[in-house]
């Protein structure tokens, strides 16, 4: 597995990491930036929620959509430090709009790649 992953977007790329371990809060780094979980397929890795947070290790464990992402087949958390607010939403956003994962309900514009 790659150290990370390029999300690409209509317009941009986004470069995040995996997390070692998503529940344990020694691994994650506390910035502020965007999350995912992640799903692996066959043509590669989807993702069932973005999320973004004022500080990672505060966000990411025990959030509240981890439950019903791993129900999806999420397995693995990947993350990107961002300091800049308004570019941190705008590339949640940016990465909703494009991927359309299932457990998000704002900024979705079409039918999620995973058929919801």
């Amino acid at each position: 597995m790659a150290d990370f992953i390029g999300w690409p977007t209509s317009g941009n790329k986004y470069h995040y990491w995996f997390l070692p371990n998503p529940l344990d809060t020694a691994t994650i780094k506390p910035h502020a930036g965007n999350y995912m979980f992640v799903k692996p397929t066959n043509e590669g890795w989807i993702p069932v929620y973005v999320g973004i947070a004022e500080n990672l290790r505060d966000g990411i464990p025990n959030h509240e959509k981890w439950k019903e992402a791993v129900k999806l087949g999420a397995t693995n958390v990947m993350a990107h430090t961002q300091n800049d607010s308004s570019k941190r939403k705008n590339e949640e956003k940016d990465l909703i709009e494009y991927w359309n994962p299932p457990l998000n309900s704002q900024h979705r514009t079409q039918a999620s790649l995973l058929g919801s």
